[in-house]
């Protein structure tokens, strides 16, 4: 089976899809990302709210629980 030539108008269009295949193949992807993350430590001692008051309790703070 014979194959007609390809149209002089489309000739470009395959070229330039070929070019856009082999770099989009030939080039890795270049988006990063971050994979560590900072938190501060907190817990139930900090100073910030230690002192305060647990709930209604007149005595236990939240720093005692």
């Amino acid at each position: 089976m014979k194959f007609p030539r390809l149209t002089p108008g489309l000739r470009p269009a395959v070229l330039a899809a070929a070019i856009a295949m082999t770099t989009a193949l030939s080039n890795p992807l270049g988006a990063t990302a971050e994979t560590t993350i900072e938190i501060a430590p907190m817990n139930q001692q900090d100073g910030a709210w230690a002192g305060a008051r647990l709930g209604t309790s007149p005595t236990e703070t939240i720093g005692s629980a």
